[in-house]
């Protein structure tokens, strides 16, 4: 979005703040429109079968995508949340479990929260360097 009034360094601030909220957050809301997306897609698979075949290909492929970009983790704590979710994610397509509702709207807010509060207040710090300061 151009504004009129904007001098070509806001702008480019403003270019730079997007850029930086999608390099720090990009695979998060990937995961929770995955996630939000897979049970609505189940609410409306023919069978249990798809539901499967729906849930395993999902996890595949976050999992796949989680291991192209190492890098976006802040830690081993935000990489094993994300993976709790992806977990969750292919214990609920592989138990059976009717996907009839939308209470599945909750457990997004709860991992959401959780994982969010998480990486933002891990995002949030300074970071440590590896070198020992004399």
């Amino acid at each position: 979005m151009n504004y009129s009034s904007d001098t070509p360094g806001a702008a480019r601030q403003r270019n730079n703040r997007f850029a930086t909220f999608t390099a720090r957050w990009h695979y998060s809301l990937v995961m929770l429109a995955a996630h939000l997306g897979v049970f609505h897609a189940w609410m409306y698979a023919p069978s249990r079968t798809a539901i499967v075949v729906i849930g395993v290909f999902v996890c595949a492929a976050l999992v796949l995508y989680m291991l192209l970009v190492p890098h976006y983790f802040a830690n081993g704590m935000d990489r094993l949340a994300h993976g709790m979710v992806i977990l969750d994610l292919l214990l609920e397509a592989l138990l059976p479990v009717i996907h009839d509702h939308y209470g599945f709207y909750l457990c997004a807010v709860a991992f959401a929260a959780i994982v969010g509060w998480h990486r933002a207040w891990v995002l949030s710090r300074p970071a440590v360097s590896d070198t020992p300061q004399e």
